[in-house]
This record gives C-alpha cells, sequence and structure tokens, in this order.
C-alpha cells in the first residue's frame, strides 16, 4: 500500500516494495499517478527493491515548493530516496517526461546511478519540431507559466535536461512503434527518429523498437518494459555495463520487440 514520505517541506505518496539492490526507481510526469506503474512494479518488486511516487501537487501528495522544473523534481527524488532509507545504487526508469527528469538526477549524482532506462521519453528536438509544425499542441500559455507547476516549466525543463550529460552506465531507451493505422503514427515515428539522433552521443546504449505499440505502453505493454528492467539488472549485477556495446563505434545498438 502506498505511504507518505516526508520531505521536510512537503510530503510525498510513495509505493516501496522488493528487496534488492540496485533500487529501481519509477519516474514520470507528474499528472500521472504511481498506479501507472502498477503491473511494472509489481513483476519487478520480485527482483529488487522498487520505489514509485506521485510528484508533489498531484494525486496523493500535496504542493511543494516551485518552481516545479526538473532540477527541483530530481533533487527531491533524491531527498526522497534518503529519507525513506534506500541507498544507492539506482535504476532509473523514466517514462514520457520522466525521461528529462531521469537525466537531469542523472546528472546531478553520477556516482549514485547504475543504469538508465528510458521508455518513450520526451526528447528536445522533438518538442522544437512539435511546435514548429502543430503549433496547436502541447501549448503552454502565460498563465502556465506564472503558476510554476510542471506543465508550465517544462521549457526550463527540457533544457535543464538538454545541458545534462549522465554517466557512462547502461542505458536502454524503449520507442513506441504503432502500427500504420495508428492516427498519430506520424508523430511516433518522429518521436522515434529522434530518440535515435539522440543516442548517437551514448554508444553504449541499447535502443529497442517496441512494436504495434504506442506512448501507453507502461500500461498496454508492461511486460516490454519489464523485460528490459530483468535485462538491465543481470547486466548491472554481473558488473558487464559494456555488454551491449555496438560493433560499430558511435552506433547503439537497435533491437525490435514484437
Amino acid at each position: 500500500m502506498p505511504a507518505y514520505l516526508d520531505l521536510g517541506t512537503h510530503q510525498l505518496r510513495t509505493k516501496i516494495r522488493g528487496q534488492g539492490s540496485p533500487t529501481v526507481v519509477f519516474e514520470t510526469f507528474g499528472p500521472a499517478p504511481l498506479e501507472i506503474w502498477n503491473s511494472v512494479q509489481s513483476s519487478i518488486s520480485q527482483f529488487c527493491r522498487t520505489f514509485a511516487y506521485d510528484h508533489a501537487g498531484y494525486w496523493g501528495s500535496p504542493n511543494g515548493p516551485r518552481p516545479r522544473d526538473a532540477l527541483r523534481i530530481a533533487t527531491e527524488l533524491h531527498t526522497a530516496l534518503e529519507n525513506a532509507g534506500l541507498p544507492p545504487p539506482y535504476l532509473l526508469v523514466g517514462y514520457s517526461f520522466g525521461g528529462p527528469y531521469a537525466r537531469v538526477f542523472g546528472d546531478l549524482y553520477p556516482d549514485e546511478v547504475a543504469g538508465l532506462i528510458l521508455v518513450d521519453p520526451t526528447q528536445e528536438r522533438f518538442i522544437q519540431w512539435l511546435r514548429r509544425a502543430l503549433p496547436g499542441v502541447n501549448v503552454v500559455s502565460a498563465s502556465d507559466q506564472a503558476r510554476e507547476d510542471e506543465w508550465g516549466c517544462q521549457k526550463e525543463s527540457m533544457q535543464q535536461a538538454a545541458a545534462s550529460r549522465l554517466p557512462k552506465v547502461p542505458i536502454t531507451l524503449i520507442s513506441a512503434s504503432p502500427p500504420a493505422s495508428h492516427p498519430y503514427r506520424a508523430l511516433v515515428t518522429r518521436l522515434q527518429t529522434e530518440h535515435a539522433r539522440w543516442l548517437k552521443d551514448y554508444p553504449q546504449a541499447r535502443h529497442v523498437i517496441a512494436d504495434n505499440t504506442d506512448h501507453g505502453l507502461v500500461v498496454s505493454r508492461p511486460e516490454v518494459v519489464a523485460n528490459e528492467i530483468r535485462r538491465m539488472l543481470e547486466k548491472i549485477r554481473r558488473g558487464h555495463p559494456s555488454a551491449d556495446l555496438p560493433s560499430t563505434p558511435g552506433a547503439p545498438r537497435t533491437a525490435s520487440v514484437p
């Protein structure tokens, strides 16, 4: 059952399950509740300790200090893990906008991160393209910015993610790939392209294309996410972080999942 964790300035509604290191930390955008991870967390907690939570100001967690940008989210998450008595190393699993948050966390605490899994993550080049191609989508108004909540801080958060540098740890990025009939197939394909471009800076990374899935794969295809987490856990525990290095330097290894 979820429990409340005191950060000093406010509380967070959290769910901690399982035993064993590294701790798998689930991260996403504030408007998504911790229950979005239920299936994945239930599966993974059989092999290690897991941590999911509601962001401050959403669902079961009361408001916290503002602005609610990526730096704030990452430092609060670090405090939460400390206060919960969950020492590093951490395997970060960032879904959607949780991807940029996880990247900022990895930049701030590189020695505490054992691996990183990005699940169809928001990507800054894609957001830039989206604003040009579809200016009426994902609009952040002046009033949104004035509230300084997570939605209003998207620009700052993306800038912080773009400036972050990840430690040399195993990285897996899972891209959704819906069928040709999907109404947003073109958008998802563009995001997948930007994922591949971003991964060129991380030659140790593994790129997984999840076929016949859309952006909601954490809920619709939790086994895909759980399998990649288990795969990385095994690699981290073996002590071979370069196991997925591609034969051609600079080109991420790509695999398709039906």
